[in-house]
Parts: structure tokens; C-alpha cells; sequence
């Protein structure tokens, strides 16, 4: 009955956020083996990765892009219109760094927009397998109890 009570405020804070960044990276090593082999190469322990580079990874790209649309949805947007919303609002930063995110094409879902945001904006280092994506989002709904 008063299950909007336990919700946690988004976005959390940054600590929060970058444990939860981590927690995401860690499933992904999980869930990729090409994930977890280049971790394993690097040498260097995920709680000591400083917060510059943690906020750079895809993890947090889908964790921010989720935030944004659990917000959208609060206040009443349904996907046919948080989804464009999300992408022109992306797109258009994004140029502003001479990068290029097509418009997303129908039919809309939080899943299909991060695997395309994925492709596009993260195609360098390890893919995100798009069989992850909707675990992560699954990881960070539970964060935020949604």
C-alpha cells in the first residue's frame, strides 16, 4: 500500500551511484567471459578504479540513461514518448563532442534504446552483449526499488 514510501530518491548519490556502477560491472564479468578477460588483464583491482574512469564504462551510460527514464515514467511518460525524448536529448549533447547518435527507430522500450545507445556511443572496448542489458536494468530498477 505504501510502497512508494521505500523508493529511493534519483538520482542516489554519487557514492551510491559509483557502487552501483560497479556492481553492474561486476554481472557484466559475470555474464561475458570477453568481459571478464579484459579485467583480468588490467591488472588492477574494480575498487581501485578511480571514479573518472568507472563514470566512463558503459555500466554508468545505462545506469544514467535508466535513472532518467524511471524519472520520465514518474512523471507519467509513456515510452512512445520518453523514448525519442531520451534519444534527441542524448543526441543533441552528444554533437556538442562531434559524436553521432542516430535517431532510434520504433518500436520503443528502455531495452532496445540502451542496446542502440550501446552500439553506437560505447563501440569501442568490449560490446555489451545486448542479452545484459536487460539485467542491468533489471540491477538498477532494484537499486532504486521501481
Amino acid at each position: 500500500m505504501f510502497g512508494f514510501l521505500k523508493r529511493k530518491k534519483i538520482p542516489a548519490s554519487n557514492q551510491e551511484r559509483i557502487v552501483l556502477i560497479k556492481r553492474l560491472i561486476r554481472l557484466r564479468c559475470d555474464h561475458s567471459l570477453e568481459a571478464r578477460e579484459v579485467f583480468a588483464t588490467m591488472g588492477t583491482n574494480l575498487e581501485d578504479f578511480d571514479d573518472t574512469i568507472v563514470l566512463g564504462m558503459p555500466e554508468a551510460s545505462i545506469m544514467s540513461i535508466v535513472e532518467q527514464y524511471l524519472t520520465g515514467r514518474e512523471f507519467g511518460a509513456t515510452d512512445d514518448i520518453a523514448i525519442p525524448f531520451l534519444n534527441q536529448s542524448h543526441a543533441t549533447l552528444l554533437s556538442l563532442a562531434g559524436l553521432n547518435l542516430p535517431e532510434v527507430t520504433p518500436p520503443y522500450s528502455l531495452e532496445r534504446y540502451l542496446v542502440h545507445y550501446l552500439e553506437h556511443i560505447h563501440s569501442h572496448g568490449v560490446p555489451v552483449d545486448p542479452s545484459f542489458v536487460p539485467i542491468a536494468i533489471r540491477e538498477v530498477k532494484a537499486f532504486y526499488k521501481r
